[in-house]
């Protein structure tokens, strides 16, 4: 799972064996636990929360306070050859995901680059707004309107629109800045632009593994991509190449 909290109250009898993004101890387990996990913390001054062994491996140093495990400790550090296995794996997975979309929107909604781009360029403190006014206010709809009781339903169309445009909004992004520089070069066609798309979708993954700064671009990735996505739905303005 993304994030996995074994609340105070709670209790595993036997083992557990997870595979997790962030893991939270504060109850009990009765036996071993098997642990995969990028962050792995435990309550302050917690005593005897695992009853048997505990093995576990995470990228990130972890530290567990003393006597949080009855049993022995095992870490198992990941090895060069899995960590390069599985940014390869999540690389092209990201690429193959925004190829899909970025195919689509092509043949689907023709203009919709030419918007994308005019958002970025011509528009971007108010793309920039809009993407931050959306990923704050919509959650906030969507719960007033569960808490209605007669619109759940659209709550949870809502909510899953709002995710799923979350999840494109590398590809949308992508979009702009392919179909930006697509424009720059003579005879542009769908085939450039596509293949300048998912080279942006490319470099802009690849800006989100740097260390320090990534967490920075991916803020700026969704951000920018939800916010173009919203002013380009809306915005009627006829637009043409977007020159520089």
């Amino acid at each position: 799972s993304q994030e996995f909290t074994l609340a105070e109250n709670g209790f595993v009898a036997r083992d557990l064996n997870l595979s997790v993004s962030t893991a939270t101890f504060q109850g009990k387990v009765g036996r071993d636990v098997n642990l995969s996990a990028n962050t792995l913390s435990f309550d302050e001054g917690a005593k005897n929360l695992i009853g048997g062994n505990l093995n576990y491996s995470t990228p990130n140093e972890v530290t567990i306070p003393e006597d949080v495990v009855i049993g022995k400790m095992a870490v198992e550090q990941p090895s060069t050859a899995k960590i390069i296995s599985n940014y390869v794996t999540n690389f092209f997975i990201v690429v193959l995901y925004a190829t899909l979309v970025i195919i689509l929107a092509t043949f689907v909604t023709p203009n919709f680059a030419k918007k994308a781009t005019y958002s970025m360029t011509k528009k971007p403190f108010i793309s920039a707004l809009i993407g931050i006014g959306a990923i704050i206010f919509v959650p906030i709809a969507s719960l007033i309107l569960a808490l209605t009781g007669i619109f759940v339903y659209a709550s949870c169309a809502l909510i899953v629109v709002y995710l799923l445009v979350l999840s494109i909004t590398i590809a949308i992004l992508g979009m702009a800045i392919g179909n930006y520089f697509a424009n720059k070069l003579k005879n542009i066609t769908k085939t450039k632009f596509i293949l300048l798309s998912i080279a942006s979708v490319a470099v802009l993954w690849l800006l989100q593994q740097v260390p320090f700064v990534g967490g920075y671009i991916s803020i700026f990735t969704v951000v920018f991509g939800l916010g173009i996505f919203v002013y380009s739905l809306f915005t009627k303005k006829a637009l043409e190449e977007v020159k520089e």
